[in-house]
């Protein structure tokens, strides 16, 4: 134990001499992506309507603005109707629930981040069809 405490002794001064690991600076932030894709595998210039964007607004939209059930006062049934209505905005204020929008679904959360991320892409490519 005798031939410790000189060590322990030593410890505190010695750390005053050990270079630090980390920088007090914070790194550079980088920007985030404005579009990422559907997922890793597909990139964002490939997404379209046929291939993506439709089974999206199927899945999360359907129940109410498409089909026999098409109760939700926006029609989404098909390109034509979908891109027309996305093209407003007012679209993506509702599903991205952004201020100032009626949220979608109601009560309900927002779509995940990659669909999201998908039809910002499509909006951003010119809403290719097929």
């Amino acid at each position: 134990m005798k031939k410790l405490i000189p060590y322990l002794l030593a410890m505190p001064f010695a750390a005053l001499f050990i270079p630090s690991c980390t920088k007090n600076e914070e790194p550079p932030k980088t920007p985030d992506p404005i579009i990422v894709p559907i997922d890793s595998s597909i990139k964002c210039n490939t997404i379209t309507f046929d291939a993506h964007i439709n089974r999206i607004f199927v899945t999360n939209c359907g129940n109410c603005h498409m089909g026999v059930n098409n109760n939700g006062g926006i029609n989404f049934e098909g390109y034509a109707k979908l891109k027309a209505a996305v093209e407003t905005g007012k679209v993506w204020g509702a599903i991205n629930h952004s201020t100032g929008f009626k949220a979608m679904p109601p009560g309900g959360n927002k779509i995940n981040k990659l669909q999201l991320d998908s039809i910002n892409c499509w909006r951003g490519n010119g809403y290719k069809q097929n």
